[in-house]
């Protein structure tokens, strides 16, 4: 029943990323997602859905990274 909702919610982050058109809120929604996902895969014991996801969350940590020191940097 958790994992059903942890699935429910990190589809839901997921879908509301890419309906966003602001790369900061679709990196911070898909990131959240990603790490629900992982949740997810480790309760329903799915290994490729974990592995995705931490990709995921190595992969939008970079970028927000990027931003962050990017926009620092400006100012």
């Amino acid at each position: 029943m958790i994992a059903d909702i942890l699935g429910y919610l990190a589809l839901g982050l997921g879908i509301f990323a890419m309906a966003n058109k602001h790369m900061l809120w679709l990196r911070i929604a898909h990131g959240l997602s990603a790490a629900f996902y992982v949740g997810y895969g480790l309760m329903i014991s799915a290994t490729p859905i974990v592995v995705a996801g931490v990709l995921f969350l190595i992969i939008h940590g970079y970028h927000l990274t990027r931003m962050f020191l990017d926009r620092k940097a400006v100012q």
